[in-house]
C-alpha cells in the first residue's frame, strides 16, 4: 500500500500552476499523525508478507519543524513497533528549505530517497524570499548528497518543456547530481485551473509530442536514463514487464492508494485530495476494512469493467495504459468512467514509437 500523507498546504513555493494550493494552509497534528501511522500497523498487520510506502508530500513539508520530525520518528515506533522495518518512508519536496540540521532529523525517518520537484523556468516555477530557486535548490541538493539522502526528480511537463523538449532532457540527462526523473504532464487543478497558466497548459496532442520526441532521446541514449514514463514503458513493452508501470497506468489505485489530508480526511490518493473529491471520510472514522469496503473505493474498482467493456474495448494498448489516470478523467469529463484526457497522444507515442519494436503484450498481462 501506498499512503500519501499531506503534512502542511503550506508552501513557500510560488509555481504558477500548484495544483495543491490551498488559501488557508493547515498543517498536519500529531493526533492524525499517530492516527495515520496506526492506520499503516493496522494495514502490516493483517498483511504479513505486506509494505506500507508512506510518502510526506504537501505543500511543501520541509516547512514543519526538525522538532516535529522528531515526534514523529517517536510516533512511528509508538504505532509501529516491530513492524516499523515494513514501513518505507520517502519525501516529496521543492528541497530548498533542507538544511543540514534538517537532514539530520529526517535521517532517522527516510527511508528512501526525496523526489524534489525542479524546473528550467524561472517565470514558471520559483521561490519566495531574495534568492533564486536555483540557488537554494543546488544548495540544498549539495546538503541532501552530503546527508547521504538519495533524490530523484519529478518534472511537470508544460508547453514550454513540449516546445524544448531536447533541452529539457540533455539537462537532466547531464547533471551530476540527477539519476532519476518523473516527466508528468501539467493538469488544471489549483492554480493550474486559472485563466493566468492557460498558455502553459498542454493538449494530450502535445504530451504525445513530448513523448514522441523524448524517446528518440531515450533511443539515442540506449535506454539507459531512468526517467519515467520512458523506462516505464520501455520495461513494459521490451521487458514484457508491464508491473513496472506507474500507478496511472496500472488499473489499480484503488487497491494500492491512500491520500490523507492534514486535517485527516482520507482520499484515493495525493492527486483526489488536491481534487477534494470522492473522500472517503477521516482517519478518526475509518479502520483499513472500512476504508476497503467503502463504496468510494468500489466506485474506483468498477471503472476497469466499464472501459475495457466500454471506450477502452477494442485498445489493443489496453496492458500499457488500463485508461489511465481516473483523476485525469474525472477533471476532463466530470466521471471516472472515461479515458485519461491525455489519451489521444499518448496512443500516437505507442504507435509511433512501440508499435516499430513489436506488437503489444496482450490484456492479462498487467500483472506478470
Amino acid at each position: 500500500m501506498v499512503i500519501i500523507l499531506k503534512m502542511t498546504t503550506a508552501c513557500n513555493g510560488t509555481c504558477v500552476y500548484c495544483s495543491a494550493y490551498k488559501e488557508k494552509p493547515q498543517h498536519l497534528s500529531v493526533e492524525v499523525a499517530r492516527r495515520v501511522l496506526g492506520l499503516a500497523a493496522e494495514y502490516l498487520r493483517a498483511d504479513r508478507r505486506g509494505h506500507v510506502n508512506l510518502i510526506l508530500h504537501g505543500g511543501e513539508p520541509l516547512i514543519l519543524s526538525r522538532r516535529f520530525y522528531a515526534t514523529f520518528d517517536k510516533l512511528m515506533d509508538e504505532q509501529l513497533g516491530a513492524l516499523r522495518p515494513r514501513l518505507n518512508v520517502a519525501m516529496q519536496s521543492n528541497l530548498t528549505l533542507l538544511t543540514p540540521a534538517k537532514a539530520a532529523a529526517l535521517g532517522p525517518v527516510l527511508t528512501r530517497p526525496i523526489g524534489t520537484s525542479y524546473d528550467l523556468y524561472p517565470e514558471v516555477r520559483s521561490i519566495r524570499g531574495n534568492r533564486s530557486l536555483d540557488e537554494r535548490w543546488y544548495r540544498a541538493m549539495h546538503v541532501a548528497r552530503e546527508a547521504n539522502i538519495d533524490t530523484g526528480v519529478v518534472y511537470v511537463v508544460h508547453r514550454k518543456a513540449v516546445r524544448d523538449t531536447e533541452k529539457v532532457w540533455t539537462f537532466f540527462r547531464n547533471h551530476p547530481d540527477i539519476s532519476s526523473v518523473r516527466f508528468n504532464p501539467l493538469y488544471a487543478e489549483g492554480r493550474g485551473k486559472c485563466d493566468e497558466v492557460a498558455d502553459l497548459i498542454i493538449t494530450a496532442e502535445q504530451w504525445g509530442e513530448f513523448l514522441i520526441r523524448g524517446w528518440r532521446m531515450y533511443e539515442l541514449d540506449g535506454f539507459r536514463p531512468s526517467f519515467a514514463p520512458f523506462s516505464e514503458f520501455f520495461a513494459a513493452h521490451i521487458r514484457r514487464e508491464p508491473r513496472r508501470m506507474s500507478c496511472a497506468h496500472k488499473g489499480r489505485c484503488h487497491d494500492t492508494h491512500l491520500g490523507i489530508d492534514p486535517d485527516g480526511s482520507i482520499y484515493n490518493c495525493g492527486r483526489w485530495s488536491d481534487t477534494q473529491e470522492l473522500c472517503y471520510g477521516t482517519v478518526f472514522d475509518l479502520g483499513i476494512e472500512e476504508i476497503e469496503q467503502s463504496p468510494v473505493r468500489r466506485k474506483l474498482g468498477e471503472r476497469q469493467k466499464v472501459l475495457s467493456e466500454g471506450p477502452c474495448k477494442d485498445c489493443q494498448w489496453w496492458a500499457y495504459c488500463h485508461g489511465g489516470c481516473p483523476n485525469d478523467a474525472y477533471l476532463e469529463h466530470g466521471t471516472v468512467d472515461a479515458p485519461t484526457r491525455w489519451c489521444a497522444g499518448t496512443l500516437a507515442f505507442f504507435e509511433q514509437c512501440l508499435r516499430p519494436l513489436g506488437d503489444p503484450i496482450g490484456r492479462g498481462s498487467r500483472d506478470r
